[in-house]
Order: structure tokens, then C-alpha cells, then sequence
């Protein structure tokens, strides 16, 4: 029998960066994140910050871009054709973008979407997470 990857019933509210699902509001994952690696990115100026955000974004979008339509972004094509040629290179398809998790139980109450979700393979559905910053943290 075959896994099924289920339609999450939250929403995400890109405008406001929110969540809503069922009368809840679940929180994003990222202040998590941000409080176990606080020390990463310390002592960088917010207008880098910003810079590399924006590239990050742009990156993310033009993967996006390829993904639903096959369309390359001209200007961001060595990304695309990277995260091309690694999908390629693990027998990767794409499934969705920005599959919404619902990270809830009794005592958490936490939301995030998933870049990416792989067609189902050896019974699992791979994941994977867009990143563009220089070092790679596998922690």
C-alpha cells in the first residue's frame, strides 16, 4: 500500500507571516530555531542580513519557478542549475513547495513549511530545505 502525503489544514499567511489552522494560530518554527543557533549570524549588519535574505528568497522562488513550470530565471540560473543537477544526482521529482507541517500536540503549537517534498522513494517521502548561505550547518 502506498503512503499518501495528506493536505495540511494550515494556512500560511505570507503577508503578516502567519499561521492559522482550525481556530488555532500556531507560532512559525523559526524563533525555535533562532533561539538554538542565536550565535550564527551575530555581529553581521542588518543591511547584510537583509541582502542575504533577499538573495535567499529570490533563489528559493526561481527554484519554485522551475519546479511548476520549467522556467529558468535568468538571473539566478547557477542556483537553479545546482539545485537542478542535485535532484538529479538522488533520483529526486518534486511533489509540492511549501508544504505547511502542523507541528501540534497538547503542548506545542507549532507551524512551518517544508520547501520542498519529494515523490514518495524506498517508502519514504524526502525533504528538502533551500539554502543559500555560504557555510552548510548540518546541525
Amino acid at each position: 500500500m502506498k503512503n499518501k502525503l495528506n493536505e495540511s489544514s494550515v494556512r500560511f499567511q505570507s503577508e503578516d507571516h502567519t499561521y492559522h489552522a482550525e481556530g488555532r494560530n500556531p507560532q512559525g518554527i523559526t524563533p525555535v530555531v533562532n533561539w538554538v543557533f542565536d550565535d550564527t549570524y551575530k555581529g553581521i549588519p542588518a543591511n547584510i542580513m537583509k541582502m542575504a535574505a533577499d538573495h535567499g528568497t529570490a533563489v528559493h522562488n526561481a527554484c519554485e519557478f522551475w519546479d511548476s513550470l520549467k522556467l529558468m530565471d535568468d538571473e539566478y540560473e547557477r542556483e537553479v542549475r545546482a539545485y537542478i543537477a542535485m535532484k538529479e544526482s538522488e533520483g529526486l521529482e518534486t511533489l509540492c513547495s511549501e508544504y505547511v507541517c502542523d507541528l501540534y500536540d497538547d503542548e506545542l503549537d507549532f507551524a512551518s513549511p517544508i520547501d520542498k517534498v519529494f515523490k514518495e522513494k524506498d517508502g519514504c517521502y524526502p525533504l528538502g530545505d533551500i539554502k543559500t548561505t555560504r557555510n552548510i550547518y548540518l546541525e
